[in-house]
């Protein structure tokens, strides 16, 4: 007579488990003493003891939910119980910070599964009390496949399941790990054929179609996964779009003063065109520091005490430029908070002077790094020219448009021995000292007035 599986299939749907490896020489008593103190003898139908695990079954799944949620103390130690219908994944998760806290941990983990209550243990060096880094957690109601690299926050980690969860980069199974995989290239081969700009396996970079750098995490050219924002909306939520616009608007680098009465120039950034300018006016000073960042403005402004009164100073210019780009690793949000304290300070220094603001001048060149630059900078000059709109005291000095008319780079107004495509040439130095001389001879609505 046969048997429908189906039908002979056995549920244990009020049955949970734990291990006893670490308590052996535990009785029915042991365990029926601690269960007593949670629950009424009465709910509990059977203690098995075999010889890897206690089972015990229960007659509802009240009486269930609260052993599964409180656990039980045997031999001094904490048990944790599992349901045994539900396949436990343990997750190795490496990467994440050490301050990182646990529930920060478990909070992220939540999007994979169900989090077992206490669970979470952190890696340590053997015989010492110093961590790894690593975490273990164990989850249940696991989606079918873990990434094995995903975000917490701004900080990327990597991930490894166990019970098949874990997908084999070379040839997407599950029923294996990667380095047992037998579609797994030899380390020669690999080397040989990996291409470094998309990371595929099937061609070497000059075959690359794809023209830039190519993201791993979304898949699109023009930014590295480091710089990707997929994530954003999920790490940012409703202040995302007021975030990137941040981001988007802070790329700045050099900084530029002048004053009517004592004109003043002060360069901040990377490019040195600022303390090439020589502008023949005994009244315009230039105090410009080549190779400077936003955050040393404190320094630069002090130098200025024993050239001009700051009272006196009718203008300020500010040149932008790409160390802050560069330093900060396009961390947009730090170099826009850097570029707003330097506005202030200079506000602050020089209260009746009017504040003129370089826009970034764009990187001659066609490397996908350059190109990334210059994006960044348009961004900047976007961000500041909206910014100066909004108040009377700053002005927005284009200078984008006179070096780069058609959007690509003058090639007469930049050093064409300059690899780096940073530098500009004699006639973009003149160029520049005429920009700066119209803005420092010229009026404008709300420009304030020397004190008697």
């Amino acid at each position: 007579m046969a048997v429908d599986a189906h039908k002979a299939q056995i549920k244990r749907h009020l049955s949970i488990h734990f291990g006893i490896s670490f308590t052996k020489g535990i009785t029915h008593t042991d365990v029926l003493n601690e269960l007593k103190t949670l629950v009424d003898q009465n709910e509990i139908q059977t203690i098995q003891i075999t010889e890897k695990e206690c089972i015990v079954t229960v007659h509802d799944q009240n009486t269930k939910h609260t052993l599964l949620t409180r656990g039980i103390n045997l031999k001094n130690r904490y048990i944790r119980m599992v349901d045994v219908e539900q396949q436990v994944t343990n997750v190795t998760i490496k990467d994440a910070p050490c301050e990182m806290s646990d529930v920060t941990i478990c909070g992220h983990l939540s999007k994979f599964g169900d989090v077992v209550q206490g669970s979470l243990r952190r890696g340590l060096i053997k015989d010492t009390n110093i961590e790894t880094g690593t975490r273990y957690v164990q989850l249940t109601n696991c989606i079918p496949i873990i990434p094995t690299a995903t975000k917490f926050g701004r900080f990327s980690v990597r991930m490894f399941a166990d019970n098949n969860r874990t997908e084999c980069p070379y040839c997407t199974r599950t029923d294996h790990p990667s380095y047992r995989c037998t579609n797994k290239p030899s380390r020669q081969n690999q080397a040989a054929r990996k291409c470094y700009r998309c990371n595929s396996t099937t061609h070497t970079i000059k075959d690359c179609p794809h023209s830039e750098k190519l993201c791993y995490r979304c898949g699109k050219e023009g930014h590295i996964q480091r710089d990707c924002q997929t994530d954003d909306q999920e790490m940012y939520g409703d202040y995302v779009h007021d975030i990137q616009e941040g981001r988007d608007a802070n790329k700045n680098d050099s900084f530029t003063e002048d004053n009517n009465s004592e004109e003043l120039i002060v360069e901040l950034n990377k490019t040195t065109e600022t303390v090439r300018i020589r502008i023949e006016d005994p009244s315009i000073n230039n105090i410009a520091v080549s190779g400077t960042t936003l955050d040393q403005i404190d320094k630069l402004v002090c130098q200025s005490d024993n050239i001009v009164n700051s009272d006196y100073v009718a203008n300020v210019i500010l040149s932008l430029g790409t160390n802050d780009i560069s330093k900060h690793r396009s961390d947009t949000e730090q170099i826009t908070a850097n570029l707003t304290t330097c506005i202030d300070t200079l506000k602050t220094k020089y209260p009746n002077a009017r504040i003129g603001i370089c826009s970034i001048l764009p990187r001659r060149g066609k490397g996908s790094s350059i190109q990334a630059l210059n994006t960044a900078a348009r961004s900047v000059n976007s961000f500041t020219q909206k910014l100066c709109v909004k108040s009377q005291v700053l002005k927005y000095i284009d200078l984008w448009d006179e070096f780069a008319p058609n959007k690509t780079p003058f090639r007469a107004l930049f050093d064409l021995n300059d690899p780096s495509g940073v530098h500009i040439s004699k006639s973009g130095i003149e160029l520049m000292e005429n920009i700066f001389e119209d803005f420092i001879n010229s009026k404008c609505e709300g420009e304030y007035e020397n004190p008697e």
